[in-house]
């Protein structure tokens, strides 16, 4: 398959799934409120490494993942618990004082690009899903075969979510300017929509 062709399939499909509020976005742009752009920026940056692990991993083993049910139900099982498990940590943490003055040290730097990484590590259900996908693509003619076009496909996935998860960075600056009181129901907000994703996904699978 031709590379260029399977960046932008790839690409095009990351940025469509990563643009509704879910995991991700919502704490880039809780980070983004609280903390300042600059901050914001680095969590979404934290995000691209689990997202190229993670997806080069579906699409290294999609074969053994798609045929092996139990496989599948276990990771999503896990997923499930770990989204309930940050539920609960929401709903028990004291929400932050926002800052009139972002701060864009160094430390605030890393522990926004900390906290985005390990949001997305947390986020092992988009393993399934890009295995799936491409068992699909193969299914229909379009071969994911070789290391190159893993890579590449890995890339895509999570370049184009990267790009959403910025654009949330802007979004999260308007919102700090416009809608301030946002700031002291955020974790409620973040702690309803994780307990919901996880319940949703344990449901799924019983």
């Amino acid at each position: 398959m031709n590379l260029l062709l399977l960046f932008l399939i790839i690409f095009v499909i990351s940025a469509l799934g990563s643009t509704p509020p879910g995991l991700i976005n919502m704490v880039v742009l809780q980070r983004s409120i609280r903390a300042g752009k600059k901050a914001g920026t680095m969590t979404a940056l934290g995000t691209f490494i689990p997202e190229f692990v993670y997806t080069f991993i579906a699409v290294y083993g999609y074969t053994t993942i798609n045929s092996n049910v139990e496989i599948g139900k276990n990771i999503q099982l896990f997923g499930g618990l770990v989204l309930v498990g940050l539920a609960i940590f929401y709903f028990f943490r004291r929400p932050e004082e926002r800052k009139i003055n972002p701060s864009s040290t160094r430390k605030d730097s890393f522990r926004g690009f900390r906290k985005g990484f390990f949001t997305a590590s947390v986020n092992m259900l988009i393993i399934p899903f890009w295995a799936f996908l491409a068992g699909y693509l193969d299914a229909h003619g379009f071969p994911v075969a070789g290391l190159p076009e893993c890579i590449v496909f890995a890339l895509a996935s999570a370049s184009g979510a990267l790009v959403i998860f910025l654009l949330y960075v802007r979004l999260g600056d308007i919102i700090l300017n416009r809608l301030s009181s946002l700031v002291r129901y955020s974790n409620t907000f973040l702690a309803l929509l994780f307990l919901s994703l996880g319940l949703y996904q344990l449901l799924r699978i019983y």
